[in-house]
Parts: structure tokens; C-alpha cells; sequence
């Protein structure tokens, strides 16, 4: 019976795959990252129209991966992302440059720590 178990949970490892390594983690923070990088560099040269519509993109991979910053980050850092965020979509719409970027740097920041542990 514990070879059983022993035989069906080593089966499961096998499929599930590196899936609990740093770097599949920070796989799956890319979306958010490449996004919150996009915004950052396209409010940095005032392109605001696609600033705005990568900032749409940005919200969207979060709300899709929400439940995985609830789990690997505690309450402050995953609410302090959709804050900024809000902030990151404010920013845009209203053309402040320095707020954008550093906004779009702090959610950069956010999501690496989260996925760091």
C-alpha cells in the first residue's frame, strides 16, 4: 500500500512538471511585467493612446492571475498592486508622465517580489 502511494504521488510530480520553480513562476508573472514595461517606456515618450490601451491589457492579466498574487502574496502586496494599477490607468488618462513611470516601475517591483519567494 505505501509503494502504491509512494508510485502515484511520484506520477503526479512527474506530470505536474517544474511547475513550483523560480523560473516557471516568473513565467507566469511575464504578462503583467511585459505590460506594466510597456507602459512604462510608452508614457515615458508621452504615446498616451497606446499607453492607455496596454494599461487596459496590464488590468486585464491581473484580474486573470488575481487569485495567484492571493496566493503567493500576502494582503499589502496584492492590494497594493491593484492600487497601483488604479493609479497606472489615472495616470495615463490624465497625461502625467513622472506618475506613469513611476508607477508602471513600482508594479514591475510588485510582482517580482511576489514571485521571488
Amino acid at each position: 500500500m505505501v509503494r502504491f502511494m509512494l508510485s502515484l504521488l511520484l506520477l503526479t510530480a512527474l506530470q505536474l512538471g517544474p511547475a513550483g520553480t523560480p523560473e516557471a513562476r516568473a513565467h507566469e508573472a511575464e504578462p503583467v511585467i511585459k505590460a506594466a514595461q510597456a507602459v512604462e517606456s510608452l508614457a515615458g515618450r508621452e504615446q498616451w493612446k497606446p499607453a492607455a490601451a496596454k494599461t487596459e491589457a496590464l488590468r486585464k492579466a491581473y484580474h486573470g492571475s488575481k487569485w495567484k498574487y492571493q496566493l503567493l502574496g500576502d494582503e499589502e502586496e496584492y492590494e497594493q498592486l491593484a492600487r497601483n494599477i488604479d493609479r497606472l490607468r489615472a495616470a495615463v488618462r490624465t497625461r502625467d508622465r513622472s506618475q506613469a513611470v513611476m508607477t508602471a516601475a513600482d508594479i514591475v517591483s510588485i510582482v517580482k517580489q511576489i514571485y521571488s519567494l
